[in-house]
């Protein structure tokens, strides 16, 4: 009886609910050595659940394929993120907080991409610039420029050195955009990220499927805490927003403590 695979999924659960779980393994433990001794006088209980048996054959699979996904992705972001560019500082937005028209810059997961300070930067995109070249050649086209201040600067001259400004800003933001994009498809990233989220979907299926299904001996019981030590691996942010993942360890502690006392 592999007490370990229990053990380890009873991980993270609430202390209460931990050593209950923990008690009933002991109970059940006995329970399924003594079904062991003499099996003629318990036949009817070593018949466990065919379609949980079709399920827990199938896990496997399905988990190594996560954990095979999720290396691959890491892998990837690990490789790729030392040679993923870094803003220049002509496109650093003047006013570093969100709104505006700023971009935060980010790395190649699509996170915020810190830098020394701990705090991720706002830089200018092509799709704001050329919104603002469209703006100030608007502005140089008419005559209001000459006639009185527009658009927060004062005449056209100050115009003029602003379209230069932006023609090099332009410029810079296009060449860095054009490097994360080389990066980002050399790398693979974007299909190594569905793959893994395809498996993370699959997986959560897979678990709750097998929770959903009603055991009847301690096999049972082993199939469902291998799915929840699968589930210990997935990604924290994961676990936290997948909603069916909140009543798996409490299923499992009453399979088990069920069984104890059937015992």
């Amino acid at each position: 009886m592999p007490n370990t695979t229990v053990r380890a999924a009873a991980e993270g659960m609430p202390e209460i609910n931990r050593r209950r779980l923990l008690l009933g393994l002991a109970a059940a433990s006995t329970a399924a050595a003594a079904v062991t001794v003499a099996p003629e006088a318990h036949s009817g209980q070593l018949s466990e659940n065919p379609e949980l048996l079709r399920l827990g054959n199938e896990f496997p699979a399905i988990a190594n394929e996560y954990r095979s996904a999720l290396a691959a992705l890491n892998a990837i972001v690990n490789k790729w993120s030392k040679v993923w560019p870094v803003a220049p500082d002509e496109i650093l937005a003047a006013r570093q907080f969100d709104g505006a028209g700023n971009t935060m810059e980010r790395d190649i997961t699509g996170h915020g991409l810190c830098h020394s300070t701990g705090r991720a930067r706002y830089i200018y995109s092509c799709e704001n610039l050329d919104w603002e070249l469209k703006r100030a050649k608007s502005i140089l086209k008419g005559k209001t420029i000459d006639k009185r201040a527009l658009g927060g600067l004062p005449n056209r001259a100050a115009w003029e050195d602003e379209l230069d400004v932006l023609v090099a800003r332009y410029t810079a933001a296009a060449k860095y955009e054009a490097e994360k994009a080389r990066v980002l498809a050399a790398s693979g990233h974007d299909a190594a990220d569905r793959r893994k989220a395809a498996a993370a979907q699959a997986l959560i299926g897979a678990i709750d499927a097998i929770m959903a299904q009603p055991e009847t001996t301690m096999a049972g019981v082993v199939i469902k805490a291998q799915a929840l030590a699968a589930w210990s691996a997935v990604e924290k942010w994961q676990r936290i927003l997948t909603p069916q993942a909140v009543g798996w360890g409490s299923t499992l502690s009453a399979s088990v403590l069920r069984l104890a006392g059937e015992a």
